[in-house]
């Protein structure tokens, strides 16, 4: 098993986050923060349009006052905040002094990827019935966006948005960079989940079941296909950050460790 510090781990998780935007996203990324601004269709009751990343030591007040006007010019009247480690300690206290909340937690975790550990010790068996595999198809991309609104909350994208994101979606495939997955129980779709490979990093996110067939074991079945399908890959570290009562717990069951926490916090302005 590979060993690494928790500033390793870190230093990976913030490098993947900097390196990791969309095509096409309204995003504003300078030396202090990167800010971003999510389509309508990727935004639900828990998670806002506008979110922001500290990246830097500077003065919150001031960078309060830019990404503000980021969210304000595009009708958004809250954000989104998260503070890389070196500036989480004076960020969390400008945070909670200004009137913000945590809205969610999560823990970063991360597992090495051999051969051994892919095949032997993390493979703990599909349940009977279930099968995944890679998002290739339209009809599987058609049931990947259905399965991610239900699964979500979010509204349902027009046809313009599934035109992109199919669009999107099989550059990734083209570029072996990025990837949807699809799990099915006796071949009705059920979940869905997403990874991204950055150099020696697969770093897995998106997963969600919708209610009916949840407790099945199909979130271990989605984290073992994506391990080794990064293991294909070349990449030696699976990365993703967990809530701490609902995956995280599963996780650590299939050899991930935590190496951090992460809060994100929700701040709300007035008019301006």
């Amino acid at each position: 098993m590979a060993s690494w510090t928790s500033a390793q781990v870190l230093a990976a998780s913030e490098a993947v986050d900097r390196a990791w935007l969309p095509p096409n996203i309204d995003a504003v990324q300078t030396d202090d923060y990167l800010v971003i601004c999510r389509p309508t269709h990727l935004t639900s009751t828990t998670s806002g349009r506008v979110h922001a990343w500290i990246t830097s030591d500077r003065p919150f007040a001031e960078v309060r006052t830019e990404v503000e006007r980021f969210a304000r010019a595009r009708g958004t009247h809250d954000v989104w905040w998260r503070a890389e480690r070196r500036a989480e300690p004076d960020a969390t206290e400008s945070l909670r002094s200004a009137g913000a909340t945590v809205v969610l937690t999560e823990l970063v975790m991360a597992r090495p990827l051999t051969e051994v550990d892919t095949h032997d010790q993390q493979n703990c068996g599909t349940p009977p019935g279930v099968s995944t595999n890679v998002v290739a198809s339209k009809e599987e991309f058609t049931a990947l966006a259905r399965l991610e609104a239900e699964g979500w909350g979010r509204p349902a994208p027009t046809s313009d948005t599934m035109t992109q994101d199919w669009a999107t979606l099989r550059a990734g495939l083209e570029s072996s960079s990025e990837f949807a997955m699809l799990a099915t129980v006796e071949g009705s779709p059920a979940a869905v989940a997403r990874c991204a490979v950055f150099g020696s990093v697969v770093r897995l996110f998106g997963a969600v079941t919708i209610p009916a067939f949840r407790r099945r074991g199909l979130y271990r079945s989605l984290v073992t296909a994506r391990c080794e399908l990064g293991h294909a890959k070349g990449a030696t570290m699976a990365l993703t950050k967990a809530r701490q009562e609902t995956s995280a717990p599963i996780l650590e069951g299939m050899g991930f460790r935590s190496y951090a926490f992460e809060r994100c916090w929700r701040l709300q302005f007035g008019e301006g």
